[in-house]
């Protein structure tokens, strides 16, 4: 993180790092709509689909929580 903020600037690498964050969730998204139709084509149960549909929505809120509590950019 430092080696980034020297030879970029803080500026740039706070940009950089926020575009990382954004992916991430834009990731986890994706993840979730691929779960949820996979629930849909293989002929899970509901309970299952609700299972995983909740353990995405944990990782969305863990990358929010990092997003807004500043945790990552400490790293």
């Amino acid at each position: 993180m430092e080696g980034l903020i020297r030879d970029v600037g803080e500026e740039k690498a706070m940009r950089l790092l926020k575009q990382v964050m954004e992916n991430n969730m834009l990731l986890l998204n994706l993840q979730r709509q691929i779960l949820k139709y996979i629930g849909i084509t293989d002929g899970r149960g509901l309970e299952k689909k609700e299972a995983a549909e909740k353990r995405m929505e944990e990782k969305r809120r863990k990358e929010r929580e990092k997003m807004t509590n500043g945790e990552e950019w400490k790293k």
